[in-house]
C-alpha cells in the first residue's frame, strides 16, 4: 500500500545528446520506498479527526493521501486520491491529520532534498460505541429538548436519531416502536430539564461525542 516517489536522477548521467525523452525521465519526483516516519498520527489523533456524522452513522472509510516531503520534514500539497466512500468527510480528516505528519526527507550526496512523493494509506474504522441502546435513548431525547435553530443542537439532534435508530434496528424493534421511543425520551427529558439529573444526563451525552468515539489506522510503521 505505501508507495514512494524515486528519484531517477537521469540528468546526472544521461550522455551529451540525450534525448528529449532521456530528459523528461531525470524530472521525474523523487521515488522513496521505505519512508522514515519522525511524527505520524496516534490512535487519540485519528479519534479526534474521525468525521463526527460517520462516526454516528457507524460508516467507515478508507483513503489514500499523495503528498510532499519537504526539506523541513514538513508534508505539503497533500491530496486525498481515493476516497471510499466519498463527501463523508474522511478525505478532509486525513490532510487535517497530514498538518502534524513529519517524516525525513531524500537525499542526494547527503544533502535532504525537497519535492519526494508520497502515498499514504489511512482507514477509518467505527469501534463498539461507548453507549449502550438505552443511552442513545436518552440521549436522543435530551437533543430534542436542547433542539434550537443553531447549528450545534440541529447537527447533535441529527447525530442521536441515526445512532439510536440504528441500534434500534439491529435489537429488532419496528418502526413504531421506535417512535414511540423518541416520544417517550423527549417526554423523560422535558420532565428532567434544568434539574440536577438533566443537567448531568446532558454532560453525559455531549461527553459521548467528544472526542469521537472511533478507532482508526495510523499509517504503517517503517
Amino acid at each position: 500500500m505505501r508507495v514512494l516517489v524515486i528519484a531517477l536522477l537521469a540528468a546526472l548521467t544521461a550522455p551529451v545528446g540525450s534525448t528529449p525523452a532521456a530528459a523528461s525521465e531525470s524530472h521525474k519526483p523523487v521515488v522513496v520506498t521505505n519512508p522514515d516516519w519522525i511524527t505520524k498520527p496516534d490512535p487519540a489523533d485519528m479519534q479526534a479527526a474521525y468525521p463526527k456524522d460517520a462516526m454516528m452513522k457507524g460508516v467507515e472509510g478508507a483513503i489514500v493521501l499523495e503528498c510532499e516531503v519537504e526539506v523541513d520534514t514538513t508534508l505539503s500539497a497533500c491530496k486525498a486520491i481515493t476516497e471510499d466512500p466519498p463527501n463523508m468527510g474522511f478525505g478532509a480528516a486525513g490532510i487535517a491529520l497530514a498538518v502534524n505528519m513529519r517524516m525525513k526527507p531524500k537525499t542526494v550526496d547527503g544533502v535532504p532534498v525537497r519535492g519526494a512523493q508520497v502515498r499514504i494509506p489511512l482507514r477509518f474504522r467505527v469501534g463498539k460505541p461507548p453507549w449502550s441502546l438505552d443511552d442513545a435513548e436518552r440521549c436522543l431525547g435530551v437533543a430534542q429538548v436542547e433542539l434550537t435553530g443553531e447549528q450545534e443542537t440541529i447537527t447533535a439532534y441529527a447525530r442521536w436519531v441515526y445512532a439510536y435508530s440504528g441500534m434500534a434496528r439491529s435489537a429488532g424493534l419496528s418502526n413504531d416502536q421506535i417512535v414511540a421511543h423518541i416520544d417517550q425520551s423527549r417526554r423523560n427529558a422535558q420532565k428532567d430539564a434544568g434539574s440536577a439529573a438533566g443537567i448531568a444526563e446532558s454532560k453525559k451525552c455531549y461527553d459521548f461525542t467528544h472526542p469521537a468515539s472511533a478507532q482508526a489506522t495510523a499509517p504503517p510503521s517503517r
